[in-house]
């Protein structure tokens, strides 16, 4: 741009991919950047006066001296983001995700997050002769351990912050995360067969190759991943066994849906705004909401 002031004043530009880019002076002035991707941008001295930035995510960026007046900040994620001089009268933050602990703290626990862990991953290995299943409710893990490729099997964590994580290549199958924070977690290749994520916020989440399907539970009976009311807006499906999956009334705006298994899912009255389907793939989906 040869060194002149980007201008996006009044201009949508929702759920684009603008990490990592320097774009300090800029003038946001009443744009829409709902669930714009921010992070790590550099965004100092730029003007988000009266701009929605609901749910967007501006983890690591640096919004020094920034003028966010009567900007929406609601489900942001400001993890991270550095704010210094930064004004901010009028903004709504309610919802947004900061580097102050949501939920339980940690240290109300009985023992560490770490601990708790092995003891739930003793307890899956052992078929629960030993150690004992993690109860997390509401439980803040950003920050405590890596999450990729344990075994996570029936985890108790309805309303725990696991935004941002990495659980690539975990076995979380048939655990209870209804309202869970997932936005943005790093699910790619995951065994979610079985998981309860209804009304859970899902946002940006990364499922490519995820499991989701089906959790036998005996010869008799099946347990389905469930999304109901979930949201789950800009998400990546891509490759994903969605097999029999539950995503009544969710909001699926967005998605990245290629090389998927859809059969038998079930769809009513689920959001596909904006969803860039195959003509055949879009036909059924159609039939599924339809029905719904």
């Amino acid at each position: 741009m040869g060194g002149a002031r980007a201008i996006f004043a009044f201009c949508d530009l929702s759920g684009l991919d603008l990490s990592g880019h320097s774009l300090a002076d800029a003038d946001f002035t009443g744009a829409i950047l709902e669930e714009t991707n921010l992070g790590c941008s550099r965004l100092d001295s730029a003007s988000f006066f009266g701009a929605d930035l609901r749910r967007a995510n501006l983890k690591g960026a640096s919004i020094r001296r920034g003028d966010i007046q009567r900007t929406c900040l609601r489900g942001a994620n400001l993890i991270g983001a550095r704010m210094d001089l930064a004004i901010t009268d009028g903004a709504n933050m309610a919802g947004a995700l900061t580097d102050t602990v949501s939920g339980c703290k940690v240290e109300e626990l009985p023992l560490t997050i770490a601990e708790l862990l092995e003891q739930h991953a003793r307890w899956v290995q052992t078929h629960g002769r030993e150690g004992q299943p993690a109860d997390l409710p509401g439980v803040d893990l950003r920050g405590q351990v890596n999450l990729a490729q344990r075994a996570l099997t029936a985890l108790i964590a309805p309303g725990a912050i696991f935004c941002g994580l990495n659980l690539e290549g975990g076995s979380p199958q048939g655990s209870n995360l209804s309202g869970a924070d997932l936005r943005c977690t790093k699910l790619n290749g995951a065994d979610l067969r079985g998981v309860n994520f209804c009304n859970a916020k899902l946002g940006s989440a990364d499922l490519r190759d995820a499991k989701l399907g089906p959790l036998l539970i005996s010869d008799a009976r099946m347990l389905p991943a469930r999304f109901d009311r979930a949201q789950v807006r800009y998400a990546d499906f891509c490759g994903a066994e969605l097999r029999r999956t539950i995503f009544r009334e969710t909001d699926l705006s967005y998605p990245t849906l290629t090389d998927f298994d859809l059969n038998e899912a079930d769809l009513s009255s689920a959001v596909l705004t904006g969803a860039r389907l195959p003509p055949m793939v879009a036909e059924n989906l159609s039939a599924f909401t339809s029905a719904g």
